[in-house]
């Protein structure tokens, strides 16, 4: 797919292209790579870890997978909004999208306390879960990071550059 975008992206930079148009053409291309590096972190490394859950029958506590949980949807939302932002070029999207910083920081940051917290007294079985909960966290903010990158290619660089 991303192939195709490539060449259909290619096959309209051949054409004459005003200045508006060209700038729109670079935000696209720029969209789509970043989109694909996005898939792929979903699909290689995001889904590695779940099926590594699932195979090593992890624990993870009550408190600790709503939290995920939450960072999770969020991260969600952000991807969606992203995607409607680049599809529409809808710069409310695109900006809601960047506003959500502040909440995903305030999740991560909320797992990674209670994780310090807890890590001392966690029994050693419960070490491979907390290795698994930090990468999952880590993955998430990294798609939230590519979200955010890909949404402000539809910003006007001065809303752009404010992250």
């Amino acid at each position: 797919l991303e192939a195709a975008v490539l060449d259909y992206l290619g096959a309209i930079r051949e054409g004459s292209l005003t200045e508006q148009e060209s700038r729109t053409h670079q935000h696209l291309m720029t969209s789509a790579v970043n989109l694909e590096e996005l898939a792929d972190v979903i699909e290689t490394d995001l889904v590695q870890l779940l099926r590594r859950h699932i195979e090593e029958d992890l624990y993870t506590g009550d408190t600790t997978r709503d939290i995920i949980g939450e960072l999770y949807e969020a991260v969600g939302q952000a991807v969606t909004l992203t995607v409607q932002a680049v599809r529409d070029n809808d710069q409310r999207a695109a900006e809601d999208v960047v506003n959500m910083k502040g909440r995903i920081a305030h999740l991560a940051d909320d797992f990674l306390t209670r994780k310090s917290e807890r890590l001392g007294t966690e029994k050693t079985d419960h070490l491979a879960a907390a290795r698994w909960e930090m990468s999952v966290v880590d993955k998430l903010r990294r798609i939230y990071t590519m979200a955010k990158r890909i949404a402000k290619v539809v910003l006007p660089e001065t809303l752009a550059a404010k992250d």
